[in-house]
């Protein structure tokens, strides 16, 4: 009988018993911390590093027509500091769309006398211009077709799509550049 007082007198040592806060926990709560805080820290440490290795490579192609004593001509040159690497090019005049700038140039100029004699083209469409790279895409050796060229630019539209090495897209026209 004595026994069974003793255990009745005994506290319940798993019912009172609960959660301590001994070093191993403690230890292993904040090890747990440190290694997500650590992971957030690298997660936002390579996004930086990401938009970093973008802008390094950001191609910027800038298009401008002119008239020199020589003659008329059409330029693409890429201002950045990484390839861009062209995807399609588009010309328009007055509303029409046409494939090429030469096409354009004979439909602006409309005399039968303009021809490869006087003028020199380069196509653009699936190229890539290097980082401080300039394009002469079309010129006029001819002073009375570079004059009616120069004076009809205002009604011609160039777009130019090209993306950077890590696929990033960009438009420009020769008004402005604008991101995909």
């Amino acid at each position: 009988m004595e026994e069974i007082q003793k255990s009745e007198n005994q506290p319940d040592k798993i019912a009172t018993k609960g959660f301590q806060w001994r070093p191993e926990v403690i230890l292993s709560l904040f090890s747990l911390g440190i290694s997500l805080f650590s992971f957030v820290f690298i997660a936002l440490q390579t996004n930086i590093m990401q938009k970093q290795q973008e802008t390094s490579v950001w191609p910027y192609l800038e298009v401008s027509a002119g008239i020199t004593g020589k003659g008329f001509y059409l330029k693409v040159k890429n201002k950045g500091v990484g390839p861009a690497i062209i995807t399609d090019v588009a010309i328009e005049y007055k509303g029409l769309r046409f494939e090429s700038v030469e096409k354009v140039a004979k439909a602006v100029v409309n005399d039968s006398t303009f021809n490869y004699n006087i003028y020199s083209t380069d196509d653009l469409d699936k190229t890539v211009i290097s980082a401080n790279e300039e394009v002469t895409t079309f010129s006029v050796s001819d002073m009375k077709f570079s004059t009616i060229l120069i004076n009809s630019t205002s009604d011609i539209k160039i777009i130019i799509d090209y993306t950077s090495i890590y696929g990033k897209k960009w438009r420009v026209t020769n008004k402005d550049v604008m991101p995909r």
